[in-house]
């Protein structure tokens, strides 16, 4: 791997893992040899984008300075190991407890039922007996609850900022 193809594979490894930045762990991640990696990460530290540093350990490892890191293990996942992603039951998404329990008590019925009425604006289909508007509604239930969230925070939002 050339250092062109590196640096931005290295980059996105620094923001998105807590990981030290070590030799081993970015051949790892990027899947490349030790000795490739070492290689790599001596030439920029040369150029000083990264920074040489040990622990009281005398475990050698590098920083990028002026380099946010976070925690995002499902993104990283997602980057350096696609393949165990898409096969893996156990890294799924799954709804938050906040929605589930909207879900489980029925509010989403409720607050749908609120902004649109149960019968109003929807006629029963003489052939088949289904309320055609009332099944469509039900499943867009989430894009119209979007849809008014965010009008209620761009209502919001420009309330605040003019009296700002």
């Amino acid at each position: 791997m050339k250092i062109d193809e590196f640096q931005p594979k290295l980059l996105f490894f620094v923001r998105n893992t807590i990981e030290p930045i070590t030799a081993q762990n970015v051949a790892y991640y990027l899947k490349i040899r030790i000795e490739d990696a070492q290689t790599h990460l001596e030439t920029l530290a040369n150029k000083n984008i990264l920074a040489l540093t040990s622990d009281e350990n005398g475990n050698i490892f590098y920083e990028m300075p002026n380099t946010p890191r976070t925690n995002n293990t499902e993104m990283a996942m997602a980057y350096f190991f696609p393949e165990i992603v898409e096969n893996s039951p156990i890294v799924e998404k799954k709804e938050s407890n906040f929605t589930q329990r909207k879900r489980e008590n029925g509010e989403f019925d409720k607050i749908l039922n609120y902004i649109i009425p149960e019968n109003s604006l929807i006629e029963k289909n003489s052939e088949n007996g289904d309320d055609f508007l009332k099944n469509f509604l039900k499943k867009q239930k989430r894009i119209i609850i979007l849809v008014i969230a965010g009008w209620i925070l761009l209502q919001f939002l420009s309330n605040f900022f003019y009296y700002f």
